[in-house]
């Protein structure tokens, strides 16, 4: 699959609106009569064959795992401040230059800067031709570390790019070089069918698909705010979610599917952009971020956990999804909130249990029929919530779709198991070094800061510590952490603990924790057997009362008690020519000493 990355923003009437931008508005704003550009200052793009594209969608359409097209990329090499027009202000020595673009009946424009560099003093906007709608500023805030740009979408066939510099500015610091233009094209094919579909500008998927803002979705509104489309140039690529950590601190971590990758340095992602009821099939794309970074990724569960460039600002109202890593098989229901065919925001429902299973060397957790609502190309890398409303997986594939005007095929979907994606080899292979910084070692979160649709009333019980995996010594010390995952403030809890199945002992835990705090408790000392030991810890009653969510109340831990004599034991690892492809552990009775 081709890979072209661009930014796109909606704009709103004489105004700018869409992508982060950086305020004020292009040269003598509000007057109607356009800029005069010689022909030499404007690059016109081919004419399209649109028959040809519209036999080339009849087929790309059909296939899930083919992200949705809605334009063409025009691969070009233009030298802005080389080719641009001109002008000098007289007034404060300003410096302004104009360049126009054509795409001869297209129904948006945007484009990637692939050399985007702005020093201080330096803007750039982009407006349509009739001068009703404009993006920008861009200045030297919207820099990237890897040097490109991808600038948003604009109605209309053609769009003129100003750049301003003032007279601090060298000009040969700038770089902007231009590298692709997308010429929209998918309203116009559906010209003829506007009256009954007014879509776009993203795609269109099928009628079984039920909008978030239905009925349906009432009390999933939280978890939806985090749910974001990803574009690539022309095509609506795939859907992911902002992810919360344990500091609750609003990184902005994405998680999509692994097999979406591909630059997504210059990837765009959307927020809220839904239908405003159920009825509606368009919605606005006037929320969004430009690039991100990949932390992790792993083929094992086609997860990939990437950061973004910017942190979605107060307006956006985004949401950061809770998770549940512990890859229980308790899961009664399931959720899907994703965009498919790059549509409006829509909802799936799987009223029965998903269960485990592995595909392609892949865990999966296996959705056997939706009972309501659907997915389709562009949903992969969506959410699957739980019933507790919390991320379990990120969609890898599957059959379903629409069929009919109204009913789904009655096929499967496959997601990759956030449980399995917690682990892995390094921290680039795993997500619990960037979901769980602190090292809590909680297995379930809540959304922030909205929270889930949480319980009043969860205590639980996780990371031991303390405790070395091979003891040399008859008792141990440990500590575990108590966390409050319930929305009322947790002041109390009665600990149970025992160590390979003696007598439980019990303390009771005082204090003051609110919602996603928690508190490192210690154990008294405790005696171990030679051998393999294992310490089971249990929380209850959380301020007296019925805990509500008993699925993390306990936690446990296995280690290798040695106390005989220690004798000091040397390994030589020899490694042939592909050390690097080798990986070794050393055990006792099943417990990893070393790796």
């Amino acid at each position: 699959m081709k890979h072209i990355f661009t930014l796109f923003a909606m704009v709103a009437f004489a105004m700018a609106y869409g992508q982060i931008n950086r305020g004020g508005e292009p040269l003598r704003w509000g007057q109607s009569s356009p800029v005069d550009m010689e022909e030499e200052f404007i690059y016109q793009t081919p004419v399209l064959d649109y028959d040809l594209i519209e036999a080339q969608d009849a087929i790309g359409d059909l296939e899930k795992d083919i992200p949705y097209r809605f334009g063409i990329e025009v691969d070009v090499d233009i030298d802005l401040m080389a080719e641009a027009k001109a002008f000098e202000s007289t007034d404060d020595g300003t410096r302004y230059f104009f360049y126009q673009l054509d795409c001869p009946n297209a129904a948006s424009v945007s484009m990637i800067f692939d050399e985007f560099y702005l020093p201080k003093g330096a803007e750039l906007f982009i407006w349509n031709e009739d001068r009703s709608k404009f993006v920008g500023a861009f200045n030297h805030l919207n820099n990237k570390d890897w040097g490109s740009l991808g600038v948003g979408l604009i109605y209309g066939s053609s769009v003129v790019i100003e750049v301003h510099a003032d007279a601090s500015v060298q000009l040969e610091e700038m770089k902007l070089r231009l590298g692709t233009i997308v010429h929209g094209y998918r309203s116009i094919l559906r010209d003829e069918l506007q009256a009954e579909i007014e879509r776009g500008p993203f795609g269109n998927s099928g009628n079984c698909n039920i909008n978030i803002n239905c009925p349906e979705g009432d009390d999933w509104q939280n978890e939806s705010k985090s749910v974001g489309l990803i574009v690539s140039g022309g095509f609506s690529v795939c859907t992911g979610a902002l992810v919360n950590n344990t500091t609750q601190d609003g990184t902005p971590y994405f998680l999509t599917a692994n097999h979406c990758l591909g630059g997504q340095n210059n990837w765009v992602f959307y927020f809220n952009h839904e239908a405003a009821n159920c009825t509606q099939t368009t919605g606005p794309t006037n929320q969004s971020v430009s690039g991100s970074s990949l932390r992790a990724n792993n083929g094992g569960s086609d997860f990939a956990l990437l950061e973004l460039s910017e942190t979605p600002p107060e307006s956006y109202g985004v949401q950061y999804a809770g998770w549940d890593r512990t890859d229980n098989e308790n899961v009664t229901s399931a959720v899907g909130i994703h965009h498919p065919s790059g549509d409006v925001k829509k909802i799936c429902f799987e009223n029965d249990n998903p269960y485990h299973d592995a595909l392609f060397g892949t865990q999966v957790w296996w959705i056997d029929e939706w009972e309501e609502g659907v997915t389709e190309g562009g949903s992969s890398g969506s959410p699957l919530f739980d019933q507790n409303h919390r991320i379990i997986g990120q969609l890898f594939g599957g059959a379903a779709q629409c069929q009919g005007p109204n009913n789904n095929n009655g096929q499967f979907d496959y997601y990759g198991r956030f449980g399995v994606s917690w682990d892995g080899n390094s921290a680039n292979r795993r997500l619990k070094d960037w979901l769980d910084p602190m090292d809590t070692g909680v297995s379930t979160l809540d959304g922030w800061p909205l929270g889930s649709q949480a319980v009043q009333v969860d205590a639980s019980a996780s990371s031991i510590q303390g405790i070395e995996a091979v003891v040399c010594g008859s008792t141990v010390t440990p500590t575990f952490n108590l966390m409050n995952n319930g929305a009322s403030t947790l002041t109390s809890a009665t600990i149970y603990y025992l160590i390979n199945n003696g007598t439980a002992e019990l303390i009771v835990w005082e204090g003051s924790l609110n919602q996603g705090e928690y508190a490192q408790v210690a154990l008294p000392a405790l005696p171990v057997q030679d051998g393999i030991n294992n310490l089971v810890i249990q929380v209850v009653s959380p301020n007296g009362l019925t805990d509500e969510n008993d699925s993390n109340n306990s936690t446990n831990f296995a280690f290798n008690a040695v106390l005989e004599p220690a004798t000091d034991v040397t390994i030589e690892l020899i490694l042939d020519n592909w050390g690097s492809e080798t990986t070794w552990e050393l055990s006792r009775d099943g417990v990893v000493i070393l790796e």
